[in-house]
């Protein structure tokens, strides 16, 4: 009986069912492989981890300005990781919107607004091709490029005379010269600042994507901007003086009562100024197109004259004195110009053709040819009376004209 019960037992084991003790002497060193396999599979789970967050670590550090970013960050990702959503910007809205005074908080002691202004700089994008920030002033030189734009490649010669143009070129000699037209305007914001494309596209009238544009023209090949109606009556390239990266000019005057003039201007490549003009107008995007008034405002010289301001973290109320202006020349190069220099006319005060009482320092002068505005026959009669009547602001103070929504010519 206890043979069979012994024969019954499985293999290994004994009648009793306890295991036999020459097996029972290797389970520790079985146990401790397992150990150490666990140990192992631990060990290359913590490396992959360390490596994985050196990566995200990595990446954070490379957070970079989008072209002409506007303030919106961009974090590389590695091939294989699907693009997470970009980091809220100080400031950012819903939408895509930005709250100026979160950015751009005014800062009340020019010490405070000297640091923010270098600031700009250390942060300044360098994606534009070919920038350079050593080379000429604290932002860079400005390249000698004139840029221009149309709808297409033939300019109409009942608004824009060939000798205007002509003059830009014979007064520049070794400049380059280029045209851009509508459809080449919308492939660099699709290309280089897809961020702004939406509202680039949104916009109701072609004058404020030409407004665009032209920014990002300047901030993406640096050089020149001048409208179709500039002529050109000596070189530009001493206005292009040492320590000087950014060009700008009074539409009237010596002071920015009306805005700084966009009609023509100057830049370093990827000056971080227009960073601050990109804020601008996308917190101005949404503004209703009434009459022209609305475009200078949301694209045109109120536009730059803000961006000063905010540049220099001034508040709403401040004025924008010449020693504000000396921050912004030793601190990144900007330099405003009296209108006498490139914009020595106003919308009421028409002497561009008056060779003998033209300023002896300008260089340039506008025909306000203005094609993108309808032009309103009883409103420009309406203005040029309240003028004889002896009102000097009334074709700024009076009703806007309207504008166009197509490029009719």
């Amino acid at each position: 009986m206890e043979r069979r019960r012994r024969q019954a037992a499985s293999p290994g084991q004994s009648a009793s069912g306890a295991m036999p003790a020459r097996r029972r002497s290797c389970l520790p060193a079985l146990l401790g492989l397992v150990a150490l396999v666990a140990l192992g599979a631990v060990h290359v789970l913590l490396a992959a981890s360390i490596q994985d967050q050196r990566q995200y670590s990595s990446a954070t550090l490379r957070t970079s300005f989008a072209a002409a970013g506007g303030g919106v960050p961009v974090r590389e990702q590695p091939a294989s990781e699907p693009p997470s959503p970009p980091a809220q910007p100080v400031g950012a809205l819903p939408g895509g919107g930005v709250d100026l005074d979160v950015r751009y908080a005014p800062r009340q002691r020019a010490g405070e607004r000297l640091q923010s202004l270098r600031a700009m700089l250390v942060g300044a994008d360098t994606s534009a091709r070919g920038s350079s920030h050593s080379a000429r002033g604290p932002a860079g030189r400005i390249p000698k490029l004139i840029h221009q734009t149309w709808k297409d490649t033939n300019p109409p010669r009942k608004l824009f005379s060939p000798r205007w143009r002509a003059s830009l070129k014979a007064q520049n000699k070794g400049w380059k010269y280029r045209l851009w037209t509508d459809s080449e305007n919308r492939e660099l914001v699709a290309t280089r600042y897809p961020w702004f494309l939406k509202t680039y596209d949104a916009y109701p009238s072609p004058i404020q994507r030409a407004d665009a544009a032209r920014y990002m023209i300047a901030h993406a090949h640096g050089g020149l901007y001048a409208d179709l109606d500039t002529e050109c009556f000596s070189p530009f390239s001493p206005l292009l003086t040492e320590g000087t990266s950014l060009l700008l000019t009074y539409k009237a005057g010596g002071n920015f009562s009306r805005g700084a003039c966009n009609s023509i201007f100057a830049s370093s490549r990827a000056h971080p100024f227009w960073r601050v003009v990109f804020d601008v107008l996308l917190n101005r995007s949404a503004t209703p197109l009434r009459s022209h008034k609305d475009v200078l405002y949301s694209t045109g010289p109120a536009v730059l004259r803000e961006a000063i301001r905010r540049t220099l973290r001034l508040a709403a109320a401040d004025t924008i004195r010449s020693e504000n202006l000396d921050e912004l020349h030793a601190s990144l190069g900007i330099r405003v110009l009296h209108a006498n220099v490139l914009h020595p006319v106003t919308a009421d005060r028409r002497t561009e053709d008056d060779a003998a009482g033209r300023p002896a320092s300008a260089v340039c002068t506008h025909h306000f040819v203005s094609s993108w505005v309808k032009h309103d026959k009883a409103l420009h009669q309406n203005v040029d009376r309240l003028r004889r009547a002896g009102d000097a602001t009334a074709a700024v103070d009076g009703k806007g004209q309207p504008v166009m929504t197509e490029n009719e010519w």
